[in-house]
């Protein structure tokens, strides 16, 4: 009676650990642009006939806990075609998306390169990377097929004011609280000028530097900034508020994703604690 009381209880418990187990299934990856290879921000991720989502950061990285398989898992973003795949198994998995552009439909579009009109672009072609909102422009980035990534301003009738060519690979448009424009690259970040007659991209430093130092504005109300900042790979974001009347920077709120902060910890100790750490290669 004994033997069979505990094999009961053996089942009972191992199936509890493997429902477990299937409820801590991750899915993580990175998703691409299929055509440039360019790592894409702010992806959205779902599973389908659900609520749980998440997006990519600016390195193009997800982590998305999936409860139960199979499921269907969708991609979308607003410059390329949605993407679906099915995960079956469970077990933890890591995925390379890659994402087709899927080109704005319209009317070709006047470009006014110092003061000089050019229809240089159709917007049939143009695929949008980032954009950020100031008061009377869009700013955007953008490429085109065979030729070099640029940067527009376009006013809110969608008519392009000016444009640049850039000979790096942009990444990310970022409007600090002051409300001046960024451009950051794979490298580098630059403060974007625009004096109506042409686009000047100012005091460089190295991507990492600015985004060590800069954290992000998301909203703006009645003189109180609202400041994102990612920090630890991204696991980390923490929320301020700045309020432009006493300069005062205060916090709002924090969320982490602990679970990968233990693991990265775990990596980090691991790193450290080797013997080839601690005396070298003997």
């Amino acid at each position: 009676m004994k033997n069979a009381n505990f094999l009961i209880f053996f089942l009972i418990f191992n199936s509890l650990c493997v429902y477990s187990q299937v409820n801590e299934i991750y899915l993580t990856g990175i998703v691409t642009d299929k055509e440039t290879a360019l790592l894409i921000k702010d992806v959205n991720i779902s599973i389908k006939g659900t609520s749980f989502g998440t997006t990519t950061d600016t390195t193009g990285y997800f982590r998305l806990k999936i409860s139960q398989t199979p499921a269907i898992i969708e991609f979308t973003h607003v410059a390329y075609k949605e993407l679906q795949i099915q995960v079956t198994v469970q077990t933890q998995q890591t995925v390379n998306i890659r994402m087709e552009p899927e080109p704005l439909s319209g009317q070709e579009i006047d470009i006014y390169a110092k003061n000089t009109a050019q229809k240089i672009i159709n917007r049939n072609e143009l695929v949008i990377l980032d954009y950020e909102l100031t008061p009377g422009f869009i700013v955007l980035i953008g490429h085109l097929p065979n030729c070099k990534p640029c940067i527009v301003y376009m006013n809110y009738d969608f008519d392009t004011v000016c444009f640049r060519e850039l000979d790096e690979t942009p990444e990310d448009i970022f409007k600090d609280c002051k409300g001046i424009i960024h451009l950051i690259t794979e490298k580098n970040a630059y403060q974007v000028y625009y004096d109506t007659a042409s686009i000047n991209l100012l005091y460089p430093v190295s991507k990492n530097d600015f985004y060590e130092t800069m954290p992000k504005c998301v909203a703006e109300l009645d003189n109180m900034f609202y400041i994102r900042q990612y920090v630890l790979h991204s696991q980390i974001i923490h929320y301020y508020y700045f309020n432009a009347v006493d300069s005062s920077l205060n916090e709002l709120t924090m969320i982490a994703d602990e679970q990968a902060i233990f693991r990265i910890q775990d990596l980090l100790r691991l790193y450290y604690d080797t013997p080839e750490r601690h005396f070298g290669n003997l």
